[in-house]
């Protein structure tokens, strides 16, 4: 955007969460937006006048990984409250995406885009699952946004705080919250931790409380909630789709359908960010290139043996490696047959035009 651009026109977007760092990425006379809902290839599309209805440009259509995610800033033409959809043309570049493996697939889903915070929700019943926590830690690690870890259904337990010392156990310093959305118990302590124009995501499982604490936040009644079956404590999806809403105080939250397939979509480094006594361990093994599989002077097996390095977080974090690891070979593999492709059709077209 040009120094010419008129900030009035961007005045109804504020509360949307704009700032001078989005601003500063639309051009001159560009229509702009923010995504607050997607569904099944329509939008919501919040903008300077109100939300509307839009659709994409044909051109998005050749790009399944470029299409428009709740949290998107984007450009658009069209005229709000006549045209039946506005079009969206162009979409800004995104400073978080919360990506997962899409499920049966070795490509990328983004989930959601542009938040601040990734609340994960993790229900003090038998969907307690530190496993699954971590899981989730290290996708947050590698969105870009920063995690906070939701203890809900509080009311549950007569002693949360077992709960907390072993979220914290596997958090190593990312903010915990106990809480309970049907009481209200901690619902306004977390609400105060985000700032007017900051956005944050809820991501759990079905069941956990997300909706419920949605509409503990918004304070009404705007989701659906359901109860969890008794045999298993697994929720149904009472949210269908990602959904942007304004909180009372001015920050902004999505909230999310629950996640019933974690594929990771991360990097070493993001696995090294939350097991960080692993990497640390890892630095003082004899070799460097040490696998931690019984190789003289690992200093990761000596701390199993003596139990200063808890075996099962150990445990997790090899099987997320390896399926990290594995899906980069993948990636690896995919591109280099793509590539001997791509020069296959060359040839056979550079042939073509010589025998003409």
């Amino acid at each position: 955007m040009t120094s010419n651009q008129s900030h009035s026109s961007f005045h109804h977007l504020d509360a949307w969460g704009l700032n001078d760092a989005v601003r500063a990425h639309f051009h001159d006379h560009e229509q702009p937006g923010r995504i607050t809902a997607v569904y099944r290839g329509r939008f919501e599309l919040a903008t300077q006048v109100g939300v509307f209805r839009a659709v994409t440009a044909g051109r998005f259509h050749h790009h399944a990984e470029s299409q428009p995610v709740t949290g998107d800033w984007v450009g658009w033409h069209g005229t709000p409250g006549v045209d039946e959809d506005l079009v969206i043309d162009r979409l800004l570049p995104r400073r978080s995406t919360l990506t997962r493996k899409a499920a049966g697939a070795n490509s990328a889903q983004v989930l959601v885009a542009n938040v601040d915070w990734v609340w994960i929700v993790s229900s003090l019943n038998r969907d307690w699952n530190p496993a699954r926590l971590e899981r989730y830690l290290t996708l947050v690690w590698e969105s870009g946004a920063k995690p906070a870890v939701i203890l809900s259904k509080c009311d549950l337990q007569d002693d949360p705080g077992v709960w907390y010392e072993e979220a914290e156990a596997v958090a190593f310093g990312t903010p915990i919250y106990p809480l309970s959305a049907l009481t209200g118990d901690g619902v306004d302590a977390l609400a105060a931790t985000l700032k007017p124009g900051e956005t944050a995501c809820l991501l759990g499982s079905s069941g956990v409380g997300k909706s419920t604490l949605t509409n503990a936040l918004l304070t009404q009644t705007h989701q659906e909630t359901g109860a969890v079956r008794d045999q298993d404590q697994r929720g149904r999806h009472t949210t269908t789709h990602r959904e942007l809403f304004r909180l009372p105080n001015g920050a902004l939250l999505i909230d999310t359908p629950g996640l019933r397939e974690l594929g990771l979509w991360s990097s070493e480094e993001a696995l090294a960010e939350l097991f960080h006594e692993v990497s640390l361990l890892g630095e003082n093994c004899r070799f460097r290139d040490c696998h931690h599989e019984g190789e003289p002077g690992c200093a990761v097996n000596a701390a199993l043996a003596d139990g200063s390095l808890d075996k099962r977080r150990f445990d997790n974090y090899r099987k997320m490696q390896k399926e990290v690891q594995r899906l980069d070979e993948l990636q690896t593999l995919s591109g280099r047959l793509a590539r001997k492709q791509r020069e296959k059709s060359l040839h056979k077209h550079i042939r073509n035009v010589k025998n003409r």
